[in-house]
């Protein structure tokens, strides 16, 4: 009797201590990612499906070398997972080597949160709709 309930603790603990690492339901918060980062969740086919989101990017018709250039994104979303988490990738390739934007010379001077990261999760407004 001591043997199935050490056992059935056992079992117990370890279901526990791994439903944690199965995904990040809330969030992993802002900061510098890589595609790698993204993909290896985002990008596995058994854990991703192809969104009906709509994304818009909108720049100055100018560019001058040596200046700031700013980009607007906006995300219109019909469906949403009850956390409402968005998370936003700036990336400059998507092969995982030197996708980071400042490998290729770039540097974000301000994201949406005020920072100046890569990646940025942002909460769906009820209307669908992140600019």
């Amino acid at each position: 009797m001591r043997g199935r309930i050490l056992a059935l603790a056992t079992i117990t603990l370890m279901l526990i201590a791994t439903q944690g690492t199965v995904a990040n339901p809330g969030g992993n918060g802002d900061s510098n990612r890589d595609f790698v980062c993204g993909g290896s969740c985002h990008g596995d086919p058994s854990l991703s499906a192809p969104s009906s989101a709509t994304i818009s990017i909108t720049s100055g018709n100018t560019a001058f070398t040596g200046t700031a250039y700013q980009l607007d994104t906006t995300i219109e979303i019909d469906l949403i997972s009850h956390s409402r988490i968005l998370g936003v990738f700036l990336l400059s390739s998507t092969d995982g080597n030197g996708d980071n934007p400042e490998d290729h010379g770039w540097n974000i001077i301000q994201d949406p949160s005020g920072t100046s990261v890569n990646y940025v999760e942002v909460i769906v407004p009820t209307n669908g709709v992140i600019s």
